[in-house]
C-alpha cells in the first residue's frame, strides 16, 4: 500500500543524504564525516584510532562523490583490511 508520512520523510531523508540536513557545505561535510564514522566503528566494534584519521576522510570523501551511497559506503568500509582483520 501507500507509504505512511514518517516513512515517505525517512526515504525522502535517506536518499538527499546530509543535504536534506543543511545547506552549509562545511556542515554537510561534518554530517558525512560523523556518519562514516559512526559506521566504521559499529563494524569494527571499537573506536577509531589517530592514525586512522586520513583513512576515515577518504571513506567520506567517496561517500559525497557517490552521492551519500550508504550501500557503498558500507561495502567500502567492510572490503577495507581494517575491518577484515576485526573478523
Amino acid at each position: 500500500g501507500p507509504l505512511a508520512p514518517d516513512e515517505l520523510l525517512l526515504r525522502a531523508a535517506a536518499e538527499a543524504g546530509p543535504a536534506l540536513l543543511s545547506d552549509e557545505p562545511v556542515e554537510q561535510r561534518a554530517i558525512a564525516e560523523c556518519a562514516a564514522r559512526n559506521m566504521a566503528e559499529a563494524l569494527f566494534h571499537r573506536t577509531l584510532e589517530f592514525d586512522e584519521i586520513a583513512w576515515l576522510e577518504a571513506v567520506t570523501d567517496d561517500f559525497e562523490a557517490s552521492g551519500y551511497d550508504f550501500t557503498a559506503m558500507v561495502e567500502a568500509i567492510v572490503s577495507d583490511e581494517r575491518y577484515l582483520q576485526t573478523r
